[in-house]
């Protein structure tokens, strides 16, 4: 079944579905908002999504409503919700079969069927495993929120590029043992040997001359950007080909924390979420 049914017939099925509980107390807002979806969706595959809620709502209702809908419903589009809830209790017996999730629509569907108390405890907690699953491999493939932080200030000019994780995993190896005494805390300022500290507070044009004044400092005309913004790692790294860009490309991103040092890596600094630049020299120990 589904994708044979008009998209019109659809419609014309959802609005009168919608008419059911709507006479039971639904209040008119709701009633209203369900009604809009169906028109702006009209057409749209999207259509069976909202279908299958109203069938599901309408299968739980009191036996005697229930039967009085069906009849509705079967009289004017010749068709009832059973043919959606019966179409999506065989998606999840071939999930369930299967044993394994494969997008996102069986996820929402076999999700459904755990959260329904009715359902066998044992079958319900195999479905939970499924869930689990799915959402653990999907997050693996996921770019992190670090490492689309970094794609973005690499797609903001040719200048930069950004490091395979291998290689910026060994970059920032060599770069804590110079820098600081527990390479494994996600604060690395908070255990540098030596640091200069200073606190920019809310004034952009202060932390605009500061940061400046310190990537000038820094040697040669390259620099390593490390991505943390208060997370653990593993820390995406780009590098700059011209350090005096990286004012430019912070301001032009939402505020993240993040450390730049010089590519022997004796020079670091941090900008961090206190609002300040801490910045390290191994020249000075």
């Amino acid at each position: 079944m589904s994708s044979s049914i008009d998209y019109k017939v659809l419609a014309s099925w959802c609005q009168d579905a919608i008419s059911i509980p709507a006479s039971t107390g639904v209040p008119d807002k709701i009633v209203g908002m369900q009604r809009t979806a169906v028109v702006k969706l009209a057409g749209s595959p999207a259509l069976y999504s909202i279908a299958d809620s109203l069938a599901e709502g309408l299968s739980h209702l009191p036996d005697e409503e229930r039967v009085d809908a069906s009849k509705v419903l079967i009289e004017r589009h010749g068709f009832d919700f059973n043919l959606f809830v019966d179409r999506n209790m065989r998606k999840v017996c071939a999930v369930l079969r299967r044993g394994s999730i494969k997008n996102d629509s069986e996820f929402r569907v076999l999700a459904d069927f755990s959260s329904d108390t009715t359902h066998d405890r044992m079958i319900v907690d195999l479905a939970d495993g499924l869930l689990a699953s799915y959402q653990t491999s999907k997050r693996a493939s996921e770019d992190s929120d670090l490492l689309r932080i970094a794609k973005q200030m690499a797609a903001l000019s040719p200048l930069v590029s950004l490091i395979d994780s291998q290689a910026a995993e060994e970059i920032l190896a060599a770069a804590g043992k110079v820098h600081t005494e527990n390479s494994e805390s996600v604060h690395w300022w908070r255990a540098l040997r030596s640091a200069e500290t200073i606190h920019y507070g809310d004034d952009v044009a202060a932390w605009e001359n500061i940061l400046s004044q310190k990537i000038g400092e820094m040697d040669g005309n390259s620099l390593f950007v490390a991505i943390t913004d208060d997370e653990q790692g593993p820390w995406p790294v780009l590098r700059l080909a011209d350090k005096l860009i990286l004012v430019e490309l912070i301001q032009s991103l939402h505020y993240f924390e993040y450390m730049a040092f010089q590519e022997d890596g004796r020079r670091l600094l941090f900008d961090t979420h206190h609002n300040t630049i801490v910045f390290f020299s191994a020249h000075t120990l």
